[in-house]
């Protein structure tokens, strides 16, 4: 078995694939809890848990558009949960549970460049 690692040290898929899950399992667990103050339908919050998922599932060092996409999935989820947690401050569990999510997109979009650059410019 090759050791991925070691051909490409600054990719971190197995760390972005978990990244995501960790997500996923927060926003699957917390949608009941927090349905109601969604900013967004329940289908579109369905859909991003799914998105989260599949991108989850697809992470690997032989697909670029696979890498360049899960920056573009870091960044919406980044870009709606921070927003998300600003505009419910005054809601603390609300604005918690959007921070942590927003954290870890923040932490998955930094992994998924860094990922992305090493293999765009390591495999031609």
């Amino acid at each position: 078995m090759i050791e991925i690692e070691d051909d490409f040290p600054h990719y971190h898929g197995d760390a972005i694939q978990a990244l995501f899950m960790t997500n996923g399992l927060i926003m699957l667990i917390g949608l009941p809890f927090f349905s109601a103050y969604l900013q967004f339908t329940l289908f579109a919050a369905i859909l991003g848990i799914l998105l989260v998922g599949i991108f989850a599932g697809l992470t690997n060092h032989r697909n670029r558009v696979v890498m360049f996409l899960n920056i573009i999935v870091s960044l919406i989820g980044l870009f709606a949960f921070e927003l998300s947690a600003i505009q419910s401050r005054d809601l603390q569990m609300y604005f918690l549970f959007n921070q942590v999510i927003a954290v870890i997109f923040f932490i998955t979009t930094y992994l998924s460049i860094k990922s992305f650059r090493e293999i765009y410019w390591t495999i031609k």
